[in-house]
């Protein structure tokens, strides 16, 4: 180890020391000091109490307001409901949740509907339209009938009611929440409905709340912590504790109004000290405030439990340095072996990709030479070629002097890629599908081709072989698919058919053959087949709006 890394080492020892001996001083200070934090142990167990609270009247609204979603969907979804069977639904839902004083539907012409209730006096009322004013008729109902009925005119237009109005505003499908308009003890919850029957453009659905009825049993949840609803004109609608203590918050309140951003404010009641905080209930539409109260004597078990807890802290940082100190002692051991195990490993990749980078070479140099010496064959072949006297025979000799050019280029090809063990289909059968467009020009100009390779990779000796067959039926469209100057198209697709099983296809829009009549001795298909055989698979020519040439092969290495 080098002397810079042993003086690290040394003084990092050093500072964890200093920090771990600074960190016990400060427990041990901190357990000496009795000083009572009665303002931060209020304040985080009303933020505890408020969050419950507000908890359990999300939930509770959230019921409400999901009832309401759901008998607007029926409105919605239906067409003209009957007075029997809006008060044979309505009147369940009023009477298993007793805070729902009433529920109004009214539409866009002023017609409005409404079921109330006040204790056990049930009316139903029907509120329309009558030359210039509005006229109700109302009916008491008992047992779920329409008894009695009385008229009366000049009534207001219920389109004026507030929380119609913020239904309407809210230019949303979510329920609204509206107060009174003058404060006091309801709320309304509404919701705009549009489409449904008639000719109504749209209506909207409103539930009358009684909210000391709603929020009583949220703010019950704990006796030991009253809880408290204030509207948002900072007025009672929900107050648990109606005795001596909850007189003293309210006169606390109303002599020190509350501020969410205000610390909790200490107050008394009898010989008890008491805390309370207000936070703000945001509701779609109105914003209520949820507040608790705690008593002081809740904190006595704290303290001891405190004391407990910063002894039991105290003694685990001693452990935990005995604990880091024999950890370091065992990590110094396993640096050194790591160290070590890390130098021999680092020599083997280097060696390993040495091996590799030579193999690189050899393999690149390999195809170079071949290629070399094809082209030097084929050159030979080239001056062969003018001493045959025949034209069949020539050209024949030709065209095998073109395959061993299409062997050179391959192998031309191969050696330029970049990774010899797992070679690009994509971009190899690219570089010479435009090499053969090359090789056959002019006729190869008007016709275009494509790569669709599926980022596929394969071995050296596959990628030769497919190379050699696109060659082949390269060759042969150039040579017979387009014998017109309009040109033609070429597609050269590769796709996988299974793990190790892949499928190459050639097609092309030209002018087609009969595969029967030439495959006994059209050598250029006997070649695909030939190279189809080494790869474990097999070839198929089809006529389909030109010639497609499928050929299925198994690939060795891939990525």
């Amino acid at each position: 180890m080098k002397r810079n890394d042993m003086a690290v080492q040394r003084w990092l020892i050093i500072g964890i020391a200093l920090l771990m001996l600074a960190t016990l001083a400060l427990l041990a200070k901190v357990i000496s000091v009795n000083d009572k934090h009665e303002d931060e142990l209020a304040g985080n167990l009303l933020d505890r109490a408020l969050a419950i609270q507000n908890q359990r009247i999300r939930v509770i609204t959230n019921t409400y307001a999901w009832k309401l979603q759901e008998e607007a969907t029926r409105f919605g979804n239906g067409g003209r409901v009957s007075d029997s069977t809006l008060m044979a639904r309505w009147e369940p839902i009023m009477q298993f949740r007793p805070a729902i004083r009433s529920i109004s539907i009214v539409d866009d012409q002023g017609q409005a509907w409404m079921l109330d209730h006040l204790g056990n006096h049930w009316t139903y009322t029907i509120t329309s339209k009558l030359g210039s004013g509005f006229v109700a008729l109302i009916q008491d109902v008992e047992a779920g009938r329409l008894r009695s009925a009385d008229t009366l005119q000049g009534q207001a237009d219920p389109r004026t009611h507030i929380w119609f109005s913020r239904a309407l505003e809210s230019q949303g499908s979510m329920p609204v929440w509206t107060e009174a308009n003058n404060g006091g003890q309801r709320l309304y919850l509404s919701q705009v409905i549009r489409g449904g029957a008639g000719n109504t453009a749209l209506r909207v659905l409103g539930f009358q709340l009684d909210p000391e009825t709603m929020l009583a049993n949220e703010t019950e949840w704990n006796p030991g912590v009253p809880g408290m609803v204030l509207n948002s004109n900072w007025e009672p609608m929900a107050i648990t504790d109606t005795a001596h203590m909850g007189r003293a918050w309210m006169a606390t309140i109303a002599s020190r109004p509350p501020n969410p951003a205000r610390p909790p404010v200490e107050f008394r009641s009898g010989n008890d000290t008491w805390y309370y905080q207000f936070k703000p209930l945001f509701f779609n539409g109105t914003t209520l405030y949820s507040g608790v109260a705690v008593g002081m004597g809740v904190f006595i078990p704290w303290k001891g439990s405190r004391h407990i807890g910063l002894w039991s802290i105290l003694l685990l940082l001693l452990l935990l340095s005995v604990l880091l100190a024999l950890v370091f002692i065992q990590s110094r051991s396993a640096d050194r072996k790591a160290r070590r195990q890390a130098h021999r490993s680092s020599q083997q990749a280097r060696h390993l990709a040495q091996a590799i980078e030579q193999r690189e070479v050899l393999d690149r140099e390999v195809h170079h030479r071949v290629k070399n010496n094809l082209q030097v064959v084929s050159s030979l072949l080239s001056l062969q070629a003018r001493s045959i006297p025949g034209e069949e025979a020539r050209n024949e000799f030709l065209r095998g002097k073109r395959r061993i050019d299409s062997m050179a280029l391959v192998h031309h090809k191969l050696y330029r890629q970049h990774d010899l063990s797992a070679i690009d289909l994509g971009l190899f059968l690219d570089d010479i599908a435009k090499a053969m467009a090359a090789m056959f020009e002019p006729d190869s100009r008007p016709v275009a081709h494509t790569i669709v390779a599926n980022g596929i990779r394969c071995d050296a000796d596959t990628s030769i072989q497919l190379g050699m067959v696109v060659c082949e039926l390269l060759a042969n469209c150039y040579q017979h698919a387009f014998p017109s100057p309009i040109g033609g198209h070429i597609m050269i697709k590769v796709e996988r058919l299974e793990t190790d099983l892949f499928k190459l296809t050639v097609k092309d829009n030209g002018q087609g053959f009969d595969p029967n009549a030439i495959k006994a001795h059209h050598l250029g298909l006997q070649v695909v087949e030939a190279l189809a055989g080494q790869l474990e698979g097999g070839s198929t020519v089809s006529i389909n709006g030109g010639t497609q040439v499928e050929m299925t092969f198994r690939a060795g290495q891939r990525l």
